[in-house]
């Protein structure tokens, strides 16, 4: 049995004939390539005898070997060299294989690297600007490159359920504000924005960002009482840059200077006290800003002093990028009758606390915070009546 006929055998990964021809075609081809990368001696008449071996045994790998071997340097090749023509070699395969055998391909593909990956690498192929996923806040879009805010959605069909689940019973029936801080694409918006009762007051600075969570908002909550603002919230007014965030629109932040591998953006930032003659009956506040929460409690003590219920991000290491104390989140609790502290980014039980314990967790994670985004800890923080 030849070195061909061989592989052949080995690499019989299908059942059914068209499954073992193909699978004898990429064998073949596979060790052409191999041959020559690691083969630098040979000659142009040793290729063309290498080629026309190929074609005697199958028409498939000789119209691989003639369109990649035929036009091959192999004096200049190296290990990335090897890797581009073996994906070369394998896409062409891929093309003439019967279509059974593709689809079975794409579902083993599908499973190994995840549909949401997949769907993220075709979709800019196919000019797609914008996709939806629906959910319990209904249809919502988002930017296609979106890898974090709507994929999560996607995915399970909600989004930041423990935190949703407080602020819609806070109101319950009654009436009252809602302050959205950095509120994205409105998934922390529409659920709140459904009570008629609620006023709600949506900040979102990123351009792309602020029309999305128009746009779902007026889709998912009708008739709702919202009010947008393209602006971020700082302890003065003043105009900043942003950086964006690619892949995790969730992640668009402050910056004093810039941060690496993104692109900035101008914006305009203004004191959270510049909206305190909005605010009626009892107030819910959500902070999410990605490291500038010390500022907005700096230029909105008087908006803090009203809230009866706040729900915060604290995460050290991207305060600190950009200049902020976050001591001033943890001494923010004193005014609360209790606090809840949970792990970043995973929904659990919420277990409310006396603020000197809040404290004490607080200043433990300040002391011991990596330097990661992805460190940080979620706090709810509730006042007298509203404590059940």
């Amino acid at each position: 049995m030849d070195r061909f006929a061989r592989l052949s055998q080995a690499t019989g990964w299908t059942r059914g004939y068209a499954g073992r021809q193909f699978g004898a075609g990429i064998g073949r081809v596979l060790l052409n390539a191999t041959y020559l990368a690691w083969c630098p001696e040979t000659t142009e008449s040793a290729r063309f005898r290498l080629t026309k071996h190929t074609r005697k045994r199958n028409q498939i790998s000789w119209m691989v070997a003639r369109t990649f071997i035929g036009s091959a340097n192999p004096e200049g090749w190296h290990l990335q060299s090897l890797k581009q023509f073996v994906k070369s070699v394998v896409r062409q395969l891929v093309f003439c294989a019967p279509w059974g055998v593709r689809e079975a391909m794409l579902d083993a593909c599908l499973d190994r690297v995840g549909n949401w990956e997949v769907a993220l690498r075709l979709l800019p192929k196919l000019k797609i600007v914008e996709i939806g996923a629906a959910g319990d806040r209904g249809v919502v879009t988002s930017s296609w490159n979106d890898q974090a805010v709507l994929a999560e959605y996607a995915l399970t069909g909600t989004f930041a359920e423990t935190v949703t689940k407080e602020l819609v019973n806070f109101f319950g029936t009654d009436g009252g504000t809602y302050l959205d801080i950095g509120a994205n694409i409105g998934l922390t918006t529409i659920p709140i924005a459904r009570n008629p009762h609620v006023r709600c007051l949506a900040f979102e600075p990123e351009p792309l960002n602020f029309e999305f969570l128009k746009r779902n908002v007026a889709r998912n909550a009708e008739g709702s009482s919202v009010e947008f603002h393209q602006v971020a919230l700082f302890h003065s007014r003043t105009s900043m840059s942003l950086a964006i965030a690619d892949k995790n629109i969730g992640d668009h932040r402050l910056t004093i200077g810039s941060v690496p591998g993104r692109r900035t953006i101008e914006i305009t930032a203004v004191p959270f006290d510049d909206f305190i003659d909005r605010i009626a009956g009892p107030l819910a506040v959500k902070v999410d800003t990605q490291g500038a929460e010390p500022f907005i409690i700096a230029g909105g003590r008087k908006v803090f002093a009203k809230a009866d219920l706040l729900v915060m991000e604290f995460c050290p290491y991207l305060m600190r990028q950009l200049g902020g104390d976050p001591n001033i989140v943890i001494e923010l609790m004193s005014d609360f009758d209790r606090v809840a502290v949970m792990k970043g980014g995973i929904s659990e039980v919420l277990s409310y606390i006396r603020p000197v314990e809040a404290e004490s967790i607080l200043r433990d994670k300040l002391r011991t915070a990596t330097a990661s985004d992805g460190d940080y800890l979620d706090i709810m923080a509730i006042r007298g009546s509203r404590i059940t």
